[in-house]
């Protein structure tokens, strides 16, 4: 305990009393703030000056400067430094900036050098997050039609199935049957608050539905058409569709997209999403069948190299859109989404289609 200059305010003044000395920098962070019955006493960095003190009269009327005991916060360890111990010294520059935490499931990307310390770092990670009980490494690449990925257990239950939260959303999933990416949490929401009423989207490969059931609880009045051909996320589509709430405005259909766009879903899209970043190109035709006759918008992904990546996703478009006839294809939007590996980008493209004049 440390003896220090305070700050006493009565309780119910203590938020505005807070919010005032923080625009003036004079909350010393590093100590507790203590509470009486009455009253709350809280550190200061310094003395109030003339002016400070005239500010608080202001705002508070009554307060008091006192001389007190304060408590210095319990200094919290940086997860990194947890992390860091426990692997050699010569190896902690290797060691990940950043995981995915989905549901209770901490996923870890190693580089080779650290691969044989992983059981290490997973007990290291669930010393630190409190609420991972799972914790993986991804093994291998994204392989099949279905984008499925290899994972080992280096810590914890051998739990892949998990609900993941996010904007208030909850979707069922089991991470070795399913592909999820919660790395594209920000690319959902943006596309979700284009969505205006009465619109119908058709979300080509939905997966276990982050796309079409954030859109359906952002948009009452929406349609959405969730798509996708591995029965396990189409199981979990379904599930999902009730946790959320959203039946009637989400429908699942199971299948290949492009054989679901001919045969039921031809012509009856306002907006069309593509998340297949392989073979987004090849199903391009089947996105535009799908458009109403007087066109519409296509959230289209697609993986590119740099030095060039826009430029190099802007010629497969235009190799794909030369293949069909009687449309216009516009790019109102092009952005990197998200790294994928060294010098290689997953690149969004917003796209306008219409009717050829």
């Amino acid at each position: 305990m440390l003896h220090m200059r305070c700050l006493k305010v009565r309780k119910e003044d203590g938020q505005i009393t807070l919010n005032l000395l923080k625009k003036l920098s004079l909350t010393d962070l590093s100590f507790q703030i203590e509470q009486t019955r009455a009253h709350i006493i809280i550190p200061l960095k310094k003395y109030l000056n003339k002016v400070q003190r005239d500010a608080l009269i202001s705002k508070l009327g009554f307060f008091e400067e006192v001389e007190c005991e304060a408590k210095e916060m319990p200094r919290r360890q940086d997860p990194r430094e947890i992390l860091i111990a426990s692997v050699p010294p010569s190896h902690s520059v290797h060691i990940p900036r950043s995981m995915d935490i989905v549901g209770h499931i901490a996923v870890l990307e190693l580089p080779p050098e650290l691969v044989r310390y992983g059981e290490a770092l997973g007990e290291a990670i669930l010393k630190v997050y409190k609420n991972v009980r799972t914790v993986l490494m991804k093994v291998g690449s994204t392989t099949g039609n279905y984008r499925l990925k290899g994972y080992r257990l280096l810590a914890g239950k051998n739990e892949t199935e998990t609900i993941h939260v996010e904007y208030k959303c909850r979707y069922k999933l089991d991470l070795r049957k399913v592909y999820f990416n919660p790395r594209l949490s920000f690319e959902r929401d943006r596309v979700a608050r284009q969505i205006r009423r009465n619109e119908i989207v058709i979300d080509m490969f939905a997966g276990v539905g982050p796309f079409s059931i954030l859109i359906a609880k952002k948009q009452i009045e929406v349609k959405v058409y969730a798509i996708d051909a591995n029965p396990s996320a189409f199981k979990y589509l379904c599930e999902n569709v009730f946790l959320n709430r959203v039946v009637g405005r989400v429908k699942p259909l199971q299948g290949d997209a492009r054989i679901l766009v001919e045969n039921k879903l031809n012509g009856e899209a306002d907006r069309v999403i593509m998340n297949l970043p392989t073979s987004s190109f090849e199903y391009l035709p089947s996105a535009i069948k799908a458009l109403k006759q007087k066109g519409g918008t296509i959230h289209l992904y697609c993986f590119s190299r740099e030095p060039n990546s826009t430029t190099e996703a802007l010629k497969h478009l235009g190799a794909a859109v030369d293949k069909i006839q009687g449309k216009v294809v516009d790019v109102i939007n092009i952005r990197h989404v998200r790294s994928i590996a060294p010098y290689q980008w997953m690149i969004g493209l917003d796209l306008r289609v219409q009717p050829q004049s």
